[in-house]
């Protein structure tokens, strides 16, 4: 099961919204027909998706990740440090978080995050982007090879060693990792470093892709390039990388915690509860 946070907009009370097709009430966090007009409840469905920019009139909307959050806060005081949060957080469908509840939480939020920059991450970056584009505080493995004989299977690292798949003959077979030293290295299958650097480059090339330190010249093809959903250097195009050490940031390292900030600041924002469906 999974659990929706969402704020509405105001685009209906504000007049910006089209006219509903007959009269209408919210259902929680869907609109319906009114009483006695049931019959046009498919163009009320109709109606909802398309009325104004947010569809179902849903302002901010995103999955709710607590895991990672929670074990933060348990380090750090738990429920009697962040009372607020302990509270609104949902465990399963249903409920809300009033606009005032949503500041409370952004402020408890951010003194998690300021206890926890005591510390330092590993991330690596698109450096003329600016992004990061990976960072993971519970592993090491950036990118598993991408080159193997295709079969059900779980892919295991053993002393870097990848166990659970077969290389294809002929193709490089590597994974690549993040160190505790910012540096970046890509392993053969047996574990032995094929390459290592702090700033590189990566493009690809045909089925493979290409890792250049441009400091010293040293290339290697390998199979297992950098990508995460925060940029694109998987992509054809020539990217330059640098893994660096920064303060811990909750915001990029704990899965689903910027977008808890995001619902919270919007219901600041308009004054309307964060609702859980």
């Amino acid at each position: 099961m999974t659990i929706d946070g969402v704020v509405f907009c105001d685009c209906l009370e504000t007049g910006i919204a089209a006219a509903p097709p007959c009269p209408v009430v919210r259902s929680e966090e869907w609109f319906q027909p009114a009483p006695g007009y049931e019959a046009h409840r498919k163009a009320v469905r109709a109606w909802a998706q398309s009325a104004c920019p947010h569809p179902e009139f849903w302002l901010v909307e995103h999955q709710v990740l607590t895991g990672a959050l929670l074990r933060s806060m348990a380090a750090y005081g738990g429920e009697l440090a962040f009372p607020t949060i302990a509270a609104a957080l949902p465990t399963h469908n249903g409920g809300s978080v009033s606009a005032a509840d949503s500041a409370a939480c952004i402020a408890e939020l951010d003194l998690l995050a300021a206890l926890m920059a005591r510390h330092s991450m590993v991330v690596i970056i698109d450096v003329e982007r600016g992004t990061v584009v990976f960072v993971d505080p519970t592993s090491s493995v950036v990118a598993t090879p991408r080159h193997h004989k295709p079969r059900q299977a779980f892919i295991g690292f053993d002393h870097g060693a990848i166990t659970g798949v077969t290389a294809v003959p002929g193709r490089p077979f590597t994974s690549t990792w993040l160190g505790e030293d910012a540096v970046v290295r890509v392993l053969d299958g047996h574990g032995a470093v094929l390459f290592a650097a702090q700033e590189f480059t990566q493009e690809r090339d045909g089925e493979d892709w290409l890792f250049r330190d441009e400091r010293v010249g040293t290339t290697v093809r390998h199979c297992s390039p950098i990508g995460h959903w925060r940029g694109t250097p998987e992509d054809g195009t020539r990217h330059l990388l640098r893994a660096e050490l920064r303060p811990f940031d909750i915001y990029a390292c704990l899965a689903g915690v910027a977008w808890l900030r995001e619902l919270f600041h919007a219901s600041v924002r308009t004054g309307r509860p964060v609702l859980w469906c």
